[in-house]
């Protein structure tokens, strides 16, 4: 589940995620066959609990805290508490196990939690360990229906965290933390920016000026962060806001291209076919649901 955040991340998104009463973790197999490169990027976006990816079909890359990092089969990443991030990949097939820890949780049992930055070297001896604690996790929490298992999947998370705070972490200093933070300032400054002005003609200048960098300085690092340039993001998220008005709503296309900040209908048409293979109006007839709102 994702929520705006205002108070400290300026619109960028935060994810809640529900976990199961006294369960202090979720774990679940994602199996995705995107239509897409557009269906496979996951937006820019942060939250409290810890997550663990383990790859097992697909390739990934993960956009992290200024940095990339390419993902292939049998490749584990772990992104720490509140980390923004956002995922991309070009592969048609993409199944990973995805493991989130509670924040709650983990400051509670690591003493000094919060000294803790956690990161994944899938060369080191104990990362097989890791591996197995992961899918005994998931067995004993979603495959295994006898009363008590998930004892066995607690045991198993202990296993992992031990593995994770003698192996898998640096000790984060003040000069990282406040570089992070700045980050993850600027970053929420600029997708809340987008967030709120995608339907109007916004540009490479009047973003990098609203937080006060310049256009060469800000292209770069926006890249760096999500691994797209500005105006691809923009027009990514243009393109989700357009694809849920022709899912769930009558409004005119035209009306609908307005609202979502394109320029004409031709660029629309032109990048909707790069997604979706088809025209606006056959996607919207192949997706289309009754009791539809009305225009708006």
């Amino acid at each position: 589940m994702l929520k705006n955040n205002n108070e400290n991340r300026d619109n960028v998104q935060h994810e809640l995620i529900n976990l199961l009463p006294n369960i202090p973790f979720k774990i679940y197999m994602s199996d995705q066959h995107p239509k897409s490169t557009d269906h496979s990027y996951i937006v820019p976006h942060y939250h409290d609990d810890v997550e663990i990816i383990y790859l097992i079909k697909g390739n990934v890359k993960i956009f992290d805290n200024n940095s990339v990092t390419e993902l292939n089969p049998g490749s584990v990443y772990i992104i720490n508490s509140n980390d923004i991030h956002s995922t991309m990949s070009s592969s048609t097939h993409i199944q990973n196990y995805v493991l989130q820890i509670s924040y709650d949780f983990l400051i509670n049992f690591i003493p000094n939690f919060s000294t803790y930055h956690f990161m994944i070297n899938n060369q080191h001896p104990a990362i097989t360990q890791l591996k197995d604690d992961i899918v005994r996790m998931d067995f004993f929490l979603n495959k295994n229906h006898k009363a008590n298992a998930y004892l066995s999947g607690l045991s198993s998370l202990f296993d992992l965290l031990y593995l994770l705070t003698t192996n898998f972490y640096t000790t984060l200093t003040s000069k990282s933390a406040s570089k992070n933070f700045k980050y993850h300032k600027r970053m929420g400054q600029a997708i809340g920016y987008i967030e709120s002005n995608y339907s109007t003609p916004i540009t490479l200048r009047e973003i990098s000026n609203y937080i006060h960098l310049s256009p060469a300085y800000f292209s770069d690092f926006f890249k760096k962060q999500t691994g797209l340039t500005f105006y691809t993001y923009l027009t990514n998220v243009r393109m989700k806001h357009a694809e849920d008005y022709l899912k769930n709503t009558n409004v005119e296309i035209m009306q609908v291209i307005d609202n979502c900040g394109f320029s004409t209908y031709h660029q629309f048409r032109k990048e909707f076919y790069i997604r979706f293979n088809m025209s606006p109006s056959q996607f919207r007839k192949n997706n289309k649901k009754e009791g539809l709102l009305q225009s708006k």
